[in-house]
């Protein structure tokens, strides 16, 4: 999936910038109550540094939220975006779809 960010996008997405949308994530209470919906989101070029909400330097991001978006082990240009978010800073989005084939052997 890839989205197209608006010409004034906030939080420092990078502008009229295609991004790739690797997933989502649901972060839960410790009573399993679902706390936050995230979008995970690749920048191929990393040249901007996203500083919205669940950013790599938010404040929100307790050390349980961490361990399950995997954090640490979050690539550069990598970053989650609140749901809500998303929907402010992308003006469209794209998706693909691709079917399993296989390729016969000669």
């Amino acid at each position: 999936m890839v989205g197209g960010t608006k010409s004034k996008p906030p939080n420092k997405v990078a502008e009229g910038h295609a991004e790739t949308v690797l997933g989502g994530l649901e972060l839960k209470n410790p009573d399993g109550s679902v706390h936050e919906r995230l979008i995970k989101i690749r920048n191929p070029w990393a040249e901007t540094s996203y500083d919205g909400p669940y950013s790599k330097k938010s404040k929100l991001w307790t050390p349980e939220f961490k361990k399950q978006a995997d954090f640490e082990g979050m690539n550069d240009g990598i970053f989650y975006t609140p749901i809500d978010d998303f929907m402010k800073e992308f003006d469209d989005f794209t998706v693909g779809h691709v079917r399993n084939w296989e390729i016969d052997s000669i």
